[in-house]
């Protein structure tokens, strides 16, 4: 098993499962989707409501749909002795479906689906899950829903750092700083924080010994990359004062870029360390207004 973190919320799932996509309908919601190699196996969506009237609301709305989708199951069976907070219900689907496209021949196909819901008396956190088991899965579905809850944890009351575990990543960033978007891409995965108008961008770099070789000057390179994304607007970074990486506005732009303006923030902090142990690189550039600003980067990778 591992651990898989998102914006608070931690759990454990099989080693062949990660994430797949994710989705904020609404804020303070979040929809995780998770897949092994071949298929959808586990969706959790959730709520870190301000309210108790609004932790009702989402529980009532998400109780509703999965009666209705409870109800079309052939077979249903209510699963007992879970943690508290936790109800759920494991349901036997016995579908018609093709088996042989050429032979026209039809056969019954038998998949399970777990949903369950999480709505604790003493939190404002609401959660929903569905876990997908097909014919040709090795799990069982009852343990493992078992073993997802007992290793659920939400949001630490008291704030602090958030881990945020995916895929090769695993870093933990200040409550405080709130996701605006991602670029996931293979060896490369871009996460991009906001706090208030500041921005915070952070990459993570796979296989650190396949690019920092012997002779690459990285602070050289660092720049170099930075430069070639273009992910910062309007900004050209190059070797700074202090053996510092610095920056400068970009062509024509010469005293200040749209997308600056709009947050009034005009400073910027680069700088990148090597992860040994994860055999990785994380460079981090803050798109700050004040040099008091700089005090949030305590803990930033």
């Amino acid at each position: 098993m591992r651990r898989l973190a998102w914006d608070g919320i931690t759990f454990e799932v099989p080693d062949n499962w990660d994430l797949a996509r994710y989705r904020c309908p609404a804020r303070r919601r979040m929809l995780l989707v998770i897949e092994d190699e071949y298929s959808i196996r586990m969706e959790l969506d959730w709520a870190d409501s301000r309210r108790l009237s609004d932790a009702r609301r989402f529980t009532e709305r998400a109780t509703k749909s999965l009666e209705a989708l409870i109800a079309k199951a052939d077979t249903r069976t209510r699963l007992g002795s879970l943690p508290p907070g936790w109800s759920a219900t494991l349901c036997d689907f016995n579908e018609v479906l093709p088996l042989h496209r050429r032979e026209r021949k039809l056969g019954v196909v038998n998949h399970k689906l777990i949903t369950a819901v999480y709505a604790p008396e003493d939190s404002l956190l609401r959660c929903v899950l569905r876990l997908h088991f097909l014919p040709g899965d090795t799990e069982e579905p009852e343990t493992l829903l078992r073993h997802i809850v007992s290793s659920f944890r939400g949001p630490n009351p008291d704030g602090g750092p958030v881990l945020w575990q995916v895929l090769d990543l695993s870093q933990e960033i200040d409550a405080e700083f709130r996701l605006e978007s991602t670029t996931f891409e293979l060896g490369s995965k871009l996460m991009v924080f906001r706090r208030g108008a500041r921005r915070l961008y952070l990459w993570t770099l796979s296989c650190a010994d396949r690019i920092f070789t012997p002779g690459v000057d990285e602070k050289e390179w660092v720049i170099g990359f930075l430069n070639s994304g273009r992910t910062v607007p309007g900004v050209v970074f190059k070797h700074g004062p202090c053996d510092t990486i610095g920056w400068r506005r970009r062509g024509l732009i010469a005293l200040v870029h749209r997308d600056e303006l709009v947050r009034w923030c005009f400073r910027y902090e680069i700088g990148y360390r090597r992860v040994p142990d994860r055999n990785q690189i994380v460079i981090r550039v803050f798109n700050y207004r004040r040099i008091t600003d700089l005090q949030w980067l305590h803990g930033v990778p």
